[in-house]
């Protein structure tokens, strides 16, 4: 049996869009079941919308990743970690969507995979957090 892991939209992102980080994403996904909040579809919507904007990535192709990210990862509502998001929020000074992953991983205990330098810079070190990242990421 796989372990569990929480994803965040940059990992479920670099699965489509080549970049130097899509490897590990993409060892993320064949090593862990996936879970991530319900906000991770519009935030990836958001970063596809930017490829699509800028001719490269076709918008077929982005609907289509879209589609099918639920079979892929276990969203979850995240309205039950918006308490402890915000508080980490204002702890760490980090954007409360960012915290809804932390939260999650803090509360079902699983690692949280991401290629985020910025949310896991301001998180390492953290009590209770487990955190995946690629070495590009650092």
């Amino acid at each position: 049996m796989r372990s569990s892991a929480i994803c965040d939209a940059n990992i479920a992102v670099r699965w489509l869009v080549d970049h130097p980080t899509s490897g590990f994403a993409i060892e993320a996904r064949e090593a862990h079941d996936l879970i991530a909040p319900q906000l991770l579809l519009a935030e990836v919507a958001n970063a596809l919308r930017g490829y699509v904007r800028a001719g490269l990535l076709p918008l077929e192709m982005a609907q289509t990743h879209l589609v099918r990210l639920p079979r892929q990862i276990e969203l979850r509502p995240e309205d039950p970690l918006m308490p402890l998001a915000l508080r980490l929020s204002i702890e760490h000074a980090h954007p409360v969507y960012d915290c809804v992953y932390v939260a999650m991983a803090l509360t079902l205990n699983c690692p949280l995979v991401t290629a985020d330098g910025k949310l896991a810079k301001a998180f390492a070190g953290l009590r209770g957090l487990q955190l995946q990242q690629p070495l590009e990421a650092l």
